[in-house]
C-alpha cells in the first residue's frame, strides 16, 4: 500500500470513529472517559479506548431518540407504505399499480397536510400517458419526470440521490420509480443489489421511496403471482406487497377493478392485506380512473367473498342447473315430476337434484335461478322467473334435455 493510500485509510478510519462523547459519569459513557472523569491515574489501554470508539458507533446510547422515531412513523399511501421507507409493490399487467401509486400519496399528503415533494419517475409511459399524468400532478402536487429526463436511469438516479443526501432535502422526498426493470437489471443479483443500496443510501437520509416492479408470468401453486426478478429487491426492501385482480364488477361503461394488496415483507405497522377499488372505463379515460379510486371497506369485501362462493357453488353444480334450467325453460313443473324427469336423464341422484333445487330457489342477490311456490295439495312448484305463467299439469317433457 502506499504512503498516500495508508494516509487515506486512516483519515477514513479516523473520521469513522470520530463522534463527540459526553462527559457525564454515567453507564453509557465509555470507560475510559468515566476513568478519566474519575481522576483515574491509571493510562488508558488503546485497545480499550479503540473499543470505546466503536461503541460510540452503535444505537445502545440513543435508544431513545430511535424509539421516539419510530414512534412518529408516518403513512404515506394508504397503510401500505411508511415515510423513510423502501417499499416495493409487484404486480402483473393492468393492475393498476401506477394509478394507485399515484392516488394514495396524494391523498396521504393532502390528509396530513404534509410537504413532502412527491417525485413520479416514470419510463414506464407513453407521450399521451405522461401529459395524463402530468394534468394530474398539477393538481395534486405530484411531479411528473418523464423518460427523456432520465436517459441513463440508473446514472439520472444516482444523481438524483447523491444531490438529495448531500443538499439534506432527502427527507423531504418520496420518490416512485415506476418500474424498477428501468433502472436495473432485476434478473441480475449484483446489479440489483447495487440498485438497493443506492436506494438505502436515500433512505438511510430519510427519503422515502415507492417501487413498483413486475410479477412473475406464472402464479404460484395457491394460484398468487410471484415477485419478479432475483430476490435481492424483496429482501433489500422494508415492506413489500403483492397485488392481484381481485374482481372486475361490472358497472355502467366498464367494469370496477378491485385489487388486493398482500404484504409479503414489512418492518413497521403496515396492513397485513388491503383492498381499493377503480372504475376501468370504456373511454380509458385516466383522470376518471383516478378520482374513482377508494378503499373497499370490510362489507365490500365480505359481499364479494359471499359472491365468489356462491359463483362457485354454483359451478360445482353446473351440469344439473343446466339440465333443471333446461326443462324449466319450458314450463313449470311440480317437484316430483321435475326430479323424476332429471334423473331420467341423468345419472344424478334424487336426494342430489333436491339439493340443487332448494340451494337455488332463493332470493336473486343470494345466488337464487327459480321460484318455487305452493302449488294444490301441497305441491311444490318450480318455475323459472321469467316464466309468464304456470300449468297446471305438466305435459310429457321433451327429448331436447338430453
Amino acid at each position: 500500500m502506499s504512503h498516500h493510500s495508508q494516509t487515506a485509510h486512516e483519515s477514513e478510519s479516523d473520521t469513522t470513529f470520530e463522534k463527540t462523547e459526553t462527559e457525564d459519569a454515567n453507564p453509557s459513557q465509555p470507560l475510559s472517559k468515566r476513568k478519566q472523569a474519575a481522576n483515574d491515574p491509571e493510562t488508558v489501554d488503546p485497545a480499550e479506548e479503540t473499543l470505546d470508539k466503536l461503541n460510540s458507533l452503535c444505537t445502545n446510547h440513543k435508544v431513545e431518540e430511535l424509539e421516539k422515531e419510530a414512534q412518529s412513523a408516518t403513512y404515506v399511501a394508504g397503510k401500505v407504505a411508511l415515510q423513510g421507507q423502501i417499499t416495493v409493490w409487484f404486480a402483473g399487467p393492468n393492475t393498476g399499480k401506477t394509478l394507485l401509486a399515484l392516488k394514495l400519496v396524494s391523498d396521504a399528503r393532502k390528509d396530513s397536510g404534509s410537504d413532502l415533494r412527491i417525485y413520479h419517475l416514470n419510463l414506464d409511459d407513453d407521450q399521451n400517458g405522461i401529459i395524463e399524468k402530468t394534468h394530474l400532478g398539477n393538481r395534486h402536487d405530484f411531479f411528473v419526470m418523464p423518460p427523456d429526463e432520465l436517459s441513463n436511469p440508473f446514472y439520472n438516479f444516482t444523481e438524483i440521490v447523491e444531490k438529495l443526501v448531500d443538499t439534506k432535502a432527502a427527507k423531504r422526498t418520496l420518490l416512485i420509480l415506476d418500474t424498477i426493470k428501468k433502472f436495473t437489471d432485476v434478473m441480475d443479483k449484483g446489479s440489483s443489489s447495487k440498485f438497493m443500496t443506492l436506494c438505502r443510501r436515500f433512505t438511510a437520509a430519510g427519503g422515502t421511496i415507492i417501487a413498483l416492479a413486475h410479477t412473475n408470468k406464472r402464479n404460484d401453486a395457491d394460484g398468487r403471482p410471484i415477485p419478479g426478478g432475483t430476490s435481492d429487491v424483496l429482501d433489500d426492501s422494508d415492506c413489500a406487497y403483492v397485488m392481484q385482480i381481485e374482481r372486475d364488477e361490472p358497472i355502467a361503461g366498464g367494469v370496477r377493478r378491485y385489487v388486493k394488496f398482500s404484504n409479503s415483507k414489512a418492518r413497521g405497522a403496515v396492513a397485513r392485506d388491503a383492498m381499493y377499488s377503480y372504475e376501468v372505463n370504456d373511454e380509458g379515460d385516466y383522470s376518471r380512473m383516478f378520482y374513482s379510486v377508494k378503499p373497499a371497506n370490510a362489507g365490500e369485501l365480505e359481499e364479494l367473498k359471499r359472491k365468489e362462493q356462491i359463483k362457485q357453488e354454483q359451478r360445482n353444480d353446473e351440469g344439473l342447473i343446466q339440465e333443471i334450467c333446461e326443462h324449466l325453460s319450458e314450463r313449470s313443473w311440480s317437484q316430483t315430476d321435475l326430479v323424476k324427469t332429471v334423473m331420467g336423464s341423468t345419472s344424478v341422484s334424487r336426494n342430489q337434484i333436491l339439493g340443487c333445487l332448494n340451494r337455488w330457489s332463493c332470493a336473486a342477490e343470494d345466488g337464487g335461478l327459480w321460484v318455487k311456490k305452493a302449488g294444490d295439495n301441497n305441491a311444490k312448484i318450480y318455475t323459472l322467473p321469467h316464466t309468464p305463467r304456470e300449468t297446471g299439469k305438466p305435459s310429457k317433457p321433451s327429448n331436447t334435455g338430453g
